[in-house]
């Protein structure tokens, strides 16, 4: 039997951890009333809301300020390597972190330190800096970033 390669790859298992009391609700019932129809429809949700995750994910096209900006949210303040960066974006290739980084620094929302190892150290973001080519989208996350991060 043939069947689609990513589904092979879908977070099914964590999803249904979490919603491990529906599983058991769906697998009792399917019992009790002597048809799998109610455990069928459970795991079809499921599978579903894997798939949604998915695209949901693959649709955002990311700018190298819009990946630094998350990369900041997610981290907060300190030391990391562009390695770090890296296995937090998985999909993009050494060369595009490397970009994005020293975008970041030319913008002044990351600091270079360190030899090397190119580590950086991440700073206030100062919207001042940013110039018209950046997006609306990126303005208001920025902004929002920078008010959490104020004293």
């Amino acid at each position: 039997m043939q069947h689609a390669a990513v589904i092979e790859h879908l977070p099914i298992e964590s999803i249904i951890k979490k919603k491990q009391s529906e599983y058991y609700g769906a697998l009792n019932e399917s019992d009790r009333k002597g048809s799998s129809t109610s455990f069928a429809i459970f795991m079809l949700q499921i599978i579903d809301q894997s798939l949604e995750e998915l695209l949901k994910d693959q649709r955002v096209s990311l700018s190298s300020l819009d990946r630094i900006t998350r990369f900041q949210e997610k981290v907060g303040r300190g030391s990391f390597s562009r390695k770090d960066y890296l296995r937090n974006f998985k999909h993009i290739s050494p060369a595009t972190a490397s970009r994005d980084l020293k975008e970041g620094v030319n913008h002044g929302l990351l600091e270079r330190s360190g030899d090397k190892r190119n580590y950086l150290q991440i700073q206030r973001v100062s919207l001042a800096s940013y110039g018209p080519e950046t997006t609306n989208a990126t303005n208001k996350k920025l902004h929002k970033t920078a008010s959490r991060q104020k004293v």
